[in-house]
Order: structure tokens, then C-alpha cells, then sequence
């Protein structure tokens, strides 16, 4: 561990930016619609303002395979982490 690190890492694999995003702010858009009314929070537009091609779901499916497992590694990287919101 390098002098002053506050954490000892125990697992280096994790997810892409994009898809750590897209798990954090897609899943709390969505539940968040509801309460504040907006029902097209979680759409891609929310964030996305440049036009964009449209990719098809199977499309999406490949590169979300094993997204459960990538996310049971973030969940662990933050419940090391108790200063997170």
C-alpha cells in the first residue's frame, strides 16, 4: 500500500466509466421519476443532448453481459468506502 493511502485495494477489476455511469445514474433517474414527476428522467436525452444513433437492444445486451457481475464489484468497492453518500 503506498504511503498515505487510506484503503487497501483488494480486487483491481472494475467497470468502464461509461458503464459505472450509466448503473449509477440510470437506476436513480428511474426510481427518482416517479416522485418528481418526470416520467422521461431516465432516457437517454436526460444527459444526452447530441444526436446520437439509436443502438439495438441486442446490441446492448452483448455489451451489458455481465453487468451483474461487474456491479456486485462496485457495490463491494463502495461498502469499503462508508464516507460515501
Amino acid at each position: 500500500m503506498a504511503e498515505g493511502a487510506t484503503i487497501t485495494v483488494q480486487d483491481y477489476t472494475a467497470i468502464g466509466y461509461v458503464d459505472a455511469m450509466h448503473r449509477l445514474c440510470i437506476g436513480c433517474h428511474a426510481q427518482k421519476a416517479p416522485e418528481l414527476q418526470k416520467v422521461d428522467l431516465s432516457r437517454c436525452t436526460t444527459c444526452h443532448k447530441e444526436e446520437r444513433a439509436i443502438i439495438a437492444s441486442e446490441v446492448q445486451v452483448r455489451r451489458n453481459r455481465g453487468a451483474e457481475e461487474k456491479d456486485n464489484v462496485i457495490l463491494q468497492i463502495l461498502g469499503q468506502h462508508s464516507d460515501l453518500p
